[in-house]
């Protein structure tokens, strides 16, 4: 029994499905990119800075 009403029910959550396992194939270079941003604390300059990292997926390289 809920408190006077007040909390919400509880309920299962739905059956989805996620990828579990993706293939990622290029031919060749440069054909596939893959980006990851991140937010970082830069404590020389007491502020925040975002990194910007882009990848070829074929050759496993960081461009710059």
């Amino acid at each position: 029994m809920f408190w006077h009403n007040m909390l919400k029910e509880y309920h299962k959550l739905s059956g989805k499905t996620y990828v579990t396992y993706r293939v990622v194939a290029p031919e060749g270079t440069l054909l596939l990119l893959e980006m990851d941003i991140k937010y970082v604390w830069v404590a020389s300059d007491r502020r925040h800075a975002y990194i910007l990292t882009v990848i070829d997926t074929f050759n496993r390289q960081i461009l710059q």
